[in-house]
């Protein structure tokens, strides 16, 4: 296993995501055992690469995984939500159980480039859609999210559906946006516009900051995780090293707020407790676990 990135459980057994294997592995925690399943699937001919992503295991024993997709596709327009499909373990009956939005994620640039060059420059702060799974795997929550323009309400969207992505709630939360301070993309901008390949350093950090800068405010939910008994966890915008988490139950009404260090994320949670994978001053990760206090 060499990047494993997600789990939870299938019935009794532990199943683990290998992101760069594009495979998944279920370990029975009673005897040890493990069984590696390679995720391959047949899609028809689009803009996506036919790999995909595997991402979680259901309830019913299907897989969930992501077609990966070319930076120039979604740069010009031509593909705007990524499918999340479920099939056999077997990749067979393939079907869509959710379109996610990764329209306005990255942008081609071609100004400071050489002559027929470009750069496919990646949104720091993208409104692509976030997607979480039960740790059993009996349900999904999806986050529509977009930032607030400067007019109307601000305010987003969270959709649970089921294994056969039907829904099973859909909550509109409103926010109070934060407005996106001066310079916050300088460090970015510098990064890219000192590549060895870029030709014209002012007309490229120009585009750039016409690119970044549509952008006034902060989006809604920066993280998401699902809790073991329907209870949903949204994470907000960096503050002061800390960001807050925004605790719904399973009718999408709001329980609780906790703050935690930025480098922290909640992986595992119910009402009742928090699994959080910190990180010390070495960058080193560690687990604690927080009791949740009424």
């Amino acid at each position: 296993m060499t990047r494993p990135t997600w789990m939870g459980w299938y019935e009794s057994r532990l199943w683990v995501a290998d992101f760069d294997q594009a495979r998944f592995t279920l370990f029975d925690v009673t005897t040890g055992d493990a069984e590696t399943i390679s995720y391959r699937v047949n899609l028809p001919s689009t803009y996506y690469f036919p790999v995909l992503v595997p991402r979680a295991m259901l309830s019913n024993g299907r897989f969930v995984g992501y077609p990966t997709v070319s930076a120039r596709f979604t740069s010009r327009g031509f593909v705007s939500a990524r499918p999340m499909i479920a099939s056999d373990t077997d990749g067979s009956r393939p079907d869509t159980l959710a379109l996610l939005s990764i329209a306005d994620r990255n942008v081609e640039v071609t100004a400071g480039m050489p002559s027929g060059g470009s750069m496919h420059v990646i949104s720091p702060l993208p409104d692509v859609d976030l997607m979480g799974f039960a740790p059993d795997g009996s349900s999904a929550v999806i986050v529509r999210r977009r930032a607030w323009s400067g007019s109307g309400p601000a305010e987003f969207d969270v959709v649970r559906i089921d294994v056969a992505g039907d829904t099973l709630l859909r909550r509109t939360v409103d926010y109070g946006p934060r407005r996106i301070p001066r310079g916050f993309f300088n460090d970015d901008i510098e990064r890219l516009t000192d590549l060895p390949t870029v030709v014209d350093r002012r007309a490229l950090a120009r585009a750039l900051r016409e690119f970044y800068e549509q952008r006034r405010y902060f989006p809604p939910v920066t993280d998401l995780t699902v809790g073991s008994d329907e209870t949903i966890w949204l994470a907000g915008v960096d503050e002061d090293g800390e960001r807050e988490w925004l605790v719904l139950d399973g009718s999408g009404a709001s329980i609780g707020r906790f703050r935690l260090p930025t480098t922290s994320r909640v992986s595992y949670a119910s009402r009742t407790e928090a699994w959080v994978v910190e990180r010390g001053a070495l960058d080193i990760p560690y687990v604690v676990r927080y009791d949740i206090v009424p």
